[in-house]
């Protein structure tokens, strides 16, 4: 059963807080719409700098700023999952006609689920930004050194959020605006100049330096799932990777590794469940929880990801959800190939069998297969109605990606100066925890290994087009023929481009 330590309360409470704040603040500001804060910030009057207990408040903000359906909800299953050949949009045929469109790559701009990601994102980089802007007001407010560090700490902590939701944003959409300040107006905003995708990763990077240079190595006790030091190295290494720029993706990488404080769990299984949350397999993991309760208020942080994949049509009620993001047999045949055991039978969650000790029942028109990486036992789903998987943490960034990572880079060419380990040590680890013989490690072999322990975890789609692949894997060059091919972006929603007269439409993407 998961256990609801004093962590999980505090940072509901602040969340509902910080809610109870931005609902009054909008309220405040409807009357001067075109002068109002961006969406996820907060307007505090008044608030007194000096007091040390404070200083998390924003940051705590922040994280809450990530827990919602915009930002991973449905339109994160669909673009970074379901795009994919990896998933099909799952549920019933007739459901959800806008991630359907997405599934069969037949959308334009004016699908409203690249506007859900586009506003999910920007939320998060305003919550991250004013916590930014607040932090040197504490520290210059406080009377003791140590209070000055927890306050430039705090700092590195929203950063790495706000980088973090830019590496979403610029994977999605490439080319974007970087609203680095909290107060801009409206009008301000919508005048932002559209930036190349490399001005928007010179950003990430910056927030990620400066992040790593202030950020501790672990926390204390009740902070489970706080970024530290190594989240923002190990995020550093991924977008390094999609970057080409392999030497610093190892050097990065190989940090985490040689750190000792990570390593992967011996069963495949328990990563994926209650006890395996922020476990040492963990560097980023996105917090949810029900605080222990079976009823309440709609805007306690529950997880709709989990809910949205779970078995639809099975019974009771509280082991059901919305059946999104159903396996394709194209995945299912590829762990068939490779002779997967243990990662089919956590992933892959059949309908009209035992899974786990639960009968999954198939519903009228329902898929076949579910992913199990959500799969949540009765005992766990205590909420009064529809409550599956509610307190499922995200896992945003594994140490198997990391491992993984090393071994791409080193395979490809790049140099750990440090020497932390090898492509072979780094891939074979992976392997096997996964009762698989160990191989000889080439770019082949890295990319399928990812295919296989990352599968359903949203990494695929992004995959294929920093490798080149999606256009050629799934059929999207063909459709775009005439015009050059597959450009790697989703179309900049028609909403934001109604909005700021300088943003440039994407091409390629119909």
């Amino acid at each position: 059963m998961k256990q609801y330590n004093n962590n999980h309360i505090i940072a509901g409470l602040i969340r509902n807080l910080f809610l109870l704040i931005l609902a009054v603040s909008t309220i405040s500001c409807g009357k001067d719409f075109l002068n109002s804060r961006p969406e996820g910030t907060i307007a505090i009057e008044g608030i007194d700098y000096s007091k040390s207990e404070n200083i998390f408040l924003s940051v705590s903000a922040a994280y809450a700023s990530m827990r919602t359906n915009n930002a991973y909800g449905i339109g994160y299953l669909a673009c970074f999952e379901i795009a994919s050949e990896d998933a099909d949009k799952g549920s019933e045929p007739g459901d959800s006609p806008l991630i359907d469109e997405i599934d069969k790559w037949a959308f334009t701009s004016s699908n409203d689920i690249f506007n859900q990601l586009w506003t999910g994102y920007y939320s998060i980089v305003d919550a991250a930004s004013f916590a930014v802007d607040e932090m040197p007001k504490y520290e210059a407010a406080q009377m003791n050194e140590e209070n000055k560090l927890y306050a430039r700490q705090c700092s590195g902590e929203a950063k790495v959020i706000r980088a973090f939701a830019y590496f979403s944003l610029v994977r999605l959409f490439g080319y974007i605006n970087l609203p680095l300040r909290s107060d801009l107006t409206a009008l301000e905003r919508a005048a932002l100049p559209q930036v190349t995708p490399a001005e928007v990763y010179a950003q990430i990077k910056k927030d990620l330096n400066e992040a790593i240079d202030v950020l501790p190595q672990a926390y204390g006790k009740g902070w489970d799932g706080r970024i530290n030091r190594y989240t923002a190295l190990g995020i550093k290494a991924k977008v390094h990777l999609y970057l080409n720029e392999l030497d610093s993706a190892a050097l990065c990488a190989g940090m985490l590794i040689s750190s000792g404080k990570y390593s992967l769990l011996p069963s495949f299984r328990d990563e994926f469940r209650s006890v395996g949350e922020n476990s040492r397999e963990s560097v980023f993991e996105l917090q949810y929880s029900m605080l222990g309760k079976t009823t309440g208020e709609a805007a306690l942080p529950n997880d709709p990801y989990a809910f949205l994949q779970g078995p639809r049509g099975n019974t009771p009620s509280n082991m059901q959800g919305w059946g999104l993001c159903s396996p394709s047999l194209s995945l299912r045949n590829f762990f068939a190939s490779r002779g997967e055991t243990i990662r089919a039978e956590v992933t892959f969650m059949k309908t009209d069998t035992i899974f786990e000790g639960s009968f999954i029942k198939r519903g009228k028109d329902c898929p076949e297969y579910y992913n199990g990486k959500v799969f949540s036992p009765p005992d766990e789903n205590t909420w009064s109605f529809n409550g599956y998987s509610r307190d499922y943490n995200i896992r945003l960034l594994r140490y198997a990606d990391i491992l993984l990572i090393y071994a791409e880079a080193l395979v490809r060419g790049g140099t750990d100066i440090n020497g932390a380990s090898s492509a072979d040590a780094a891939l074979n680890t992976v392997r096997r925890r996964a009762l698989l013989n160990d191989t000889v490690t080439t770019l082949q072999t890295v990319l399928d290994e990812r295919r296989a322990e990352l599968a359903l975890e949203e990494d695929r789609f992004f995959d294929l087009v920093r490798q080149g692949n999606a256009g050629t894997v799934l059929g999207l060059d063909a459709k775009f023929s005439s015009s050059g091919g597959f450009q790697g972006y989703y179309p900049i929603p028609v909403k934001q481009m109604q909005l700021n007269t300088n943003l440039v439409q994407n091409i390629n993407y119909r």
